[in-house]
């Protein structure tokens, strides 16, 4: 029945059309299919190159955003002052029972320091004048600040403060203790620094003076930039 059809259809030209036609149809599906193939292709290429562009570029600007804090860093330690104290330059005076400490910060960095100031002790500050330290014993305030009308420090300069102790427990002194305090400044690019100090004060047994026993310098650490 099958092989009738056929040539009833071959007979009335029918196969041939059909032959024909697909032999045109063919053509056009896999050109269809390869042009379909290509663009998808092409776009997942173009997806790929855009996504390794953006990548670049936000690869470059990291590294050019690390070089600009390098040099920015480099800049800042260039600029950086350093405050020391000698603890054979410290003098010492007594006036009322209160001993008063005058002491010369030399800065030995390559910057100039400005705005020099104590940092003062929030939480005594109502009850002392500028206070800068408390031990068991006494607390210790700014008596002289910086000089204000220079407030500037250059390098190998030096600048004076005074501190003073104010016992406790009055009418108990005290002869020896230890004293910590930080000191404020600011270097030219207006970076906020701060830098320990420690000195130990003690009694002479011989004649009873105070002395300066032993001094400690930290390096200045950066709290503002």
């Amino acid at each position: 029945m099958i092989i009738d059809m056929m040539v009833k259809l071959r007979d009335s030209g029918i196969l041939d059309l059909l032959s024909i036609a697909l032999s045109t149809l063919i053509p056009l599906i896999i050109l269809y299919t390869t042009l379909k193939h290509s663009k998808e292709q092409f776009g997942l290429q173009l997806k790929q190159q855009l996504k390794e562009h953006l990548e670049n570029i936000e690869k470059m600007e990291y590294q050019h955003k690390e070089i600009m804090q390098q040099q920015s860093e480099c800049n800042r330690i260039a600029a950086m002052p350093y405050l020391i104290i000698d603890k054979s330059d410290i003098t010492i005076s007594k006036e009322n029972n209160t001993i008063y400490f005058n002491i010369p910060f030399k800065n030995i960095g390559n910057g100039t320091a400005i705005k020099l100031t104590g940092k003062y002790l929030s939480n005594l500050s109502e009850a002392y004048l500028s206070p800068m330290c408390e031990t068991l014993s006494s607390v210790y305030g700014c008596a002289s600040p910086f000089d204000y009308e220079t407030d500037v420090l250059k390098a190998n300069d030096i600048s004076y403060i005074m501190l003073y102790q104010l016992l406790i427990k009055p009418n108990t002194p005290v002869n020896c203790d230890e004293v910590t305090f930080k000191i404020l400044f600011k270097d030219m690019y207006y970076n906020q620094y701060e830098q320990q100090f420690m000195f130990l004060f003690n009694n002479n047994t011989l004649d009873g003076s105070i002395y300066i026993d032993r001094v400690s310098v930290k390096p200045p650490e950066v709290c503002e930039k």
